[in-house]
């Protein structure tokens, strides 16, 4: 196993890890998140605040559902749905913050979750 399928594995492992500490069952990750993103979506994305975020969430009750915030060493995680499936905001302290896919979510519904984001993060 060389390096990059090793730190695959550890994403990976570590997105069911909080999935389970979330209480979702029969979880499955799938990295999506803001290095797939353009080079501004990236940007914007790490200038976002959690605790405005969660806020906004709450406050602003639509097709994205907050549903909690678990916490892990190296990261802040804000458990989610979208269209009924889930997905996860995490803040990470290397990698920034990016959304990672839990649930069946095509690219286009993490794109809009992420303009949703970067949106709202703009008022």
């Amino acid at each position: 196993m060389n390096e990059a399928e090793g730190c695959e594995a550890l994403e990976r492992y570590v997105s069911r890890h909080v999935c389970r500490i979330a209480g979702i069952q029969e979880a499955r990750a799938w990295r999506t998140g803001s290095r797939q993103m353009g080079d501004s979506s990236l940007t914007r994305l790490d200038t976002l605040d959690i605790d405005a975020v969660v806020h906004r969430l709450q406050q602003h009750p639509g097709d994205i559902v907050f549903e909690q915030r678990v916490s892990i060493p190296e990261a802040e995680v804000l458990c989610c749905r979208y269209k009924g499936e889930r997905f996860n905001v995490k803040f990470d302290l290397d990698y920034g913050v990016f959304v990672d896919r839990v649930g069946k979510l095509s690219g286009e519904d993490v794109a809009e979750i992420v303009g949703w984001l970067v949106k709202e993060a703009g008022r």
